[in-house]
């Protein structure tokens, strides 16, 4: 697989951000699915900076891993500056909007990511984590594996997966996910049925509520509707379909149990703010 152009985002209606795919990154294989633990690897890649990595408002509904080799860029947020440095590595959770500033030198290095269920942080806010010797010595590795030309997808996302892990170990014990065990039924249940997602009533019985006071604590813990929730996952599975497979937009509209390739548009377009065809023509296999 080739390595591909820096990516010029042009905005989608407001979803600029909500495609984790690049034109200049690794696309691992399977880079969407980390069902319960473990982490989905959508994209790695490295370039030097620019005097053009400079963004505002950026957000994102997948998890970026940011490392760079020397100082000189920065994060902004809620007020705090996060400094891009060789002696740090920055976790940026998904949702949490963010500035980027930088200028041209720093080799950066990036991981969008998606937690599995039982590995899900409920961070608001980027962190830092410290390089210890073990994460430098297995950053090194994945930087190595990058530079290749071409690059091995495989490679690449097993390092990834590997190194997302250690970084993960090296915030300690205080990390561990918050998701509560009923809350953690009821997402492995949705991610196991995407092409038929259960009734609200199935979930609300796993859950041990009732359907009204299921919908309600369910929106209190993930800050959507089920329905939303479960749309947003199907479009998200429909993406690394679409930028994966040779399948066709109608063919992947049946795999995940859309009436038919009009409905599949319609709500592919509400959520991501592009149809599946002009994503596919961008992201898909090449």
């Amino acid at each position: 697989m080739p390595i591909l152009r820096r990516d010029v985002s042009t905005d989608l209606g407001g979803k600029r951000w909500a495609d984790p795919y690049t034109h200049e990154g690794v696309r691992p294989p399977g880079g969407d699915r980390a069902v319960d633990s473990g982490y989905g690897v959508h994209d790695v890649g490295t370039f030097a900076l620019g005097a053009d990595w400079n963004y505002r408002g950026v957000s994102s509904p997948f998890w970026r891993l940011y490392h760079n080799d020397a100082p000189g860029a920065v994060l902004r947020t809620g007020g705090r500056t996060c400094a891009l440095t060789p002696e740090l590595v920055w976790l940026v959770p998904a949702g949490v909007k963010f500035d980027c500033e930088g200028m041209p030198g720093p080799r950066h290095l990036w991981i969008h990511f998606s937690p599995g269920v039982a590995a899900m942080r409920d961070w608001l806010e980027p962190r830092a984590v410290t390089i210890t010797p073990p994460l430098r010595a297995l950053l090194a590795w994945l930087r190595r594996a990058l530079a290749e030309r071409p690059p091995e997808p495989w490679t690449v996302g097993e390092l990834g997966q590997s190194f997302l892990h250690a970084v993960f170990a090296a915030v300690g014990p205080a990390s561990a996910p918050a998701t509560e065990p009923r809350l953690r039924t009821v997402l492995l249940a949705i991610e196991r049925c995407l092409a038929q997602p259960p009734e609200i009533a199935e979930l609300a019985q796993l859950a041990h509520l009732s359907e009204s006071r299921f919908a309600r604590w369910f929106r209190e813990a993930k800050g959507e509707t089920p329905a939303a929730y479960m749309r947003r996952r199907r479009v998200a599975e429909a993406c690394r379909r679409l930028a994966f497979s040779d399948d066709s937009v109608e063919q992947v509209a049946e795999a995940l149990g859309f009436a038919n390739r009009f409905h599949f548009g319609r709500v592919f377009k509400n959520v991501l703010g592009e149809t599946p065809g002009a994503f596919k023509r961008r992201r898909g296999p090449r």
